[in-house]
């Protein structure tokens, strides 16, 4: 158009981008249970694990080094390595939950002297995976759904969306703005209408008005009680000479008890 060879810009015409679907598999504790056992290596429940609880993306699970793993703060660093690069070259720290550091320990009583990565090269067939992956779904008896290893890693970031802020979850999964992190992997689960469906929201409803009627109640027996105290003695009243009690009478009704001689 600027060389005046079109008259017009063509994409103009075109019609704007549809709405990303987010309608995606999500895989229930109990599915997933059912695909780890039948998952035919150590290399295959180490690769749905990172995937399922730390959200990790194919080459980062594959490439994820022994390093890399705080055992003691229960976290491992996604950093590039000499033949491989994280996604946008930004590094990041994932938490590692006690289902995943149960399954990394076990692990790394297994590996090999010497052994770097998690996932040892080779053992799994990173050419395959869609094929192995129908062949695990059969053994497991699930239904098998598309892009794994992709929808694993959305499953774990909707379950992180659910306990902590997103500028957390915008980080642990490796995104480069909050925007990606809820267009294209959050959706609300089967789990979230089960919960839903099971909470009285009735219950819900009137527990504050309870609240604030328990805190008024209480606030009234606060007032009648501090009415109910004896009042701080006052000063007695002017009287006629005659009327005025002795001195040992007088200090017998007040209540003080004599020391020593009274003079007047």
């Amino acid at each position: 158009m600027e060389d005046d060879l079109l008259e017009y810009c063509p994409f103009d015409r075109l019609g704007s981008t549809p709405l990303v679907s987010r309608d995606w598999h999500y895989v229930s504790a109990e599915e997933f249970a059912k695909l780890m056992e039948a998952a035919p290596s150590p290399g295959w429940r180490l690769l749905l694990g990172l995937g399922r609880w730390a959200a990790l993306r194919r080459g980062e699970a594959l490439n994820l080094c022994w390093r890399n793993i705080d055992w003691a703060n229960s976290r491992f660093r996604v950093i590039s390595q000499d033949d491989w690069d994280v996604k946008d070259k930004d590094a990041r720290i994932v938490p590692i939950c006690p289902e995943l550091h149960e399954l990394l320990l076990a692990a790394f009583d297994q590996a090999e002297e010497g052994e770097g990565r998690v996932i040892p090269v080779g053992r799994v067939s990173v050419r395959n995976i869609s094929r192995d992956f129908g062949a695990l779904c059969r053994r497991a008896g699930v239904e098998r759904y598309a892009k794994p290893l992709h929808t694993l890693r959305k499953n774990c970031v909707t379950d992180w969306a659910m306990h902590f802020p997103a500028h957390v979850v915008k980080q642990w999964a490796g995104h480069s703005s909050l925007e990606t992190t809820d267009r294209y992997y959050l959706q609300v689960s089967e789990s979230e209408y089960e919960r839903a469906a099971a909470s009285r929201m009735s219950q819900k409803a009137t527990q504050l008005p309870t609240q604030l009627a328990e805190e008024h109640a209480n606030l009234s027996h606060q007032e009648n009680a501090e009415h109910s105290q004896p009042s701080t003695p006052q000063e007695l009243p002017e009287t006629q000479v005659d009327d005025v009690p002795d001195n040992d009478s007088q200090l017998t009704q007040l209540g003080v008890m004599r020391i020593g001689p009274i003079t007047r």
